[in-house]
């Protein structure tokens, strides 16, 4: 079985603003796909992924210093798992989404898991439709103890569709929202605020819509109240997005030769530009810093002579009007 050997890094900011890259203070490698990563409460990191040998485990907890602690596995389904999403819950422990397999010839099922400080498991909830394959991408936890999930179906008649969930405190659904049979759809990121939820999806929301990035807004009872489709992003898909307090918008980066955009809180665009690099830069990650600038994550090509042959992981740093302050890579590899 092929897998990429993941670095894990920790990574020590200097002063904010300042125009070099900061210094990685430690490194740690693993057999694994890293999907998400936060800190703990604690100072320790908690990581959704996958195992890439061995039983299949999804959910990973290091301590400061980069040692594994603990790792979880989806009971039962012990077949090619992927966490795709983690949070530290505030009651204690953590909630988990992604998709997992019963047997090495079944579809994948969407999973959301509840998992105790010490990585036992609590319970889990499984959502699936027949002649399909369900993901997870994203999970939030909610004032009201419940949980806001958004990922994707694939009917094997038709097209990706966008999924958007709402469960109670115990992981049982309140409603869902499909939407999108009319090209390929993801919903890739949900958000909360001021009694609202935002979703970051990809794809047609109608048949009269064009293709492209749009932003969603929900209320809590599952009511669609306004779509926007950002349109400086063009048909590029965006795969995250944070929440800027200081002004109320969103900032969301792309995939595929990656963007970054900034939008108010209705979705139209403020700023927005290519990520800088050579080749073909692919972004996965945009984080809020401490005062109102961002660091995007992706990977690059870090040699102008060798484009397109050797991918290297690549962060970028902007202040809050989008500006790079610096770029560093952070990592080589063939894979």
């Amino acid at each position: 079985m092929k897998f990429c050997i993941t670095t894990f890094l920790l990574i020590l900011f200097t002063q904010a603003g300042a125009m070099d890259p900061p210094v990685i203070i430690w490194t740690n490698e693993l057999a694994s796909y890293f999907y998400d990563v936060h800190e703990t409460s604690d100072g320790g990191f908690i990581v959704a992924g996958r195992k890439g040998s061995g039983p299949d485990k999804s959910v990973f907890l290091f301590d400061s210093y980069g040692n594994l602690v603990w790792e979880y596995g989806v009971s039962g389904y012990d077949y090619y798992q992927h966490a795709r999403w983690i949070e530290e819950v505030p009651s204690g422990g953590y909630i988990a989404t992604g998709c997992c397999r019963l047997s090495s010839s079944s579809s994948y099922t969407l999973f959301i898991a509840r998992i105790d400080a010490e990585g036992n498991e609590e319970w889990k909830r499984l959502f699936g439709f027949e002649d399909s394959y369900e993901i997870g991408y994203c999970i939030l936890p909610l004032p009201d103890g419940g949980f806001a999930v958004c990922g994707e179906i694939n009917p094997q008649t038709g097209m990706d569709q966008a999924w958007l969930l709402r469960t109670d405190s115990n992981g049982d659904t309140l409603w869902t929202d499909i939407w999108g049979e009319y090209s390929m759809n993801h919903a890739r990121r949900v958000i909360y605020n001021d009694g609202l939820l935002k979703v970051l999806s990809f794809g047609r929301i109608h048949p009269d819509s064009a293709k492209g990035t749009h932003l969603l807004t929900y209320d809590l009872n599952g009511n669609l109240l306004s779509e926007v489709r950002i349109a400086a992003l063009g048909g590029d898909e965006g795969v995250d997005m944070c929440y800027s307090p200081s002004d109320g918008g969103y900032t969301i980066v792309t995939n595929n030769n990656a963007k970054i955009a900034h939008t108010d809180s209705l979705g139209n665009a403020i700023w927005y530009h290519g990520v800088s690099g050579y080749g073909f830069p692919e972004g996965y990650s945009v984080n809020r810093t401490m005062d109102q600038g961002y660091i995007y994550g992706g990977q690059n090509v870090p040699n102008p002579d060798y484009p397109w042959q050797v991918y290297s992981g690549m962060i970028v740093r902007y202040d809050y009007e989008g500006n790079e302050l610096w770029l560093d890579y952070v990592y080589n590899s063939d894979c």
